[in-house]
């Protein structure tokens, strides 16, 4: 027997967006940079020999990265 269904109320109640960014310094130095966003917050990360790291504060590229990705010039 099949039985109909009408839809009340359809609402997203979580969400998670994990974007990759392969950068180039202007020295010739190219990173793997991937910022994840959550409802609970955004968390940012660069690829190294030993896997993914969170980004060093006293890192300049790190830094600009950031920076960048928070004026929203990225992409």
């Amino acid at each position: 027997m099949t039985m109909n269904i009408k839809v009340l109320e359809s609402k997203e109640v979580w969400w998670a967006i994990t974007k990759e960014y392969d950068i180039r310094t202007d020295d010739g130095e190219e990173l793997t940079f991937r910022v994840a966003e959550t409802p609970k917050g955004t968390d940012f990360y660069v690829l190294t020999d030993d896997g993914w790291e969170s980004l060093k504060n006293d890192n300049p590229i790190h830094v600009t990265f950031y920076e960048e990705w928070r004026e929203g010039t990225l992409d």
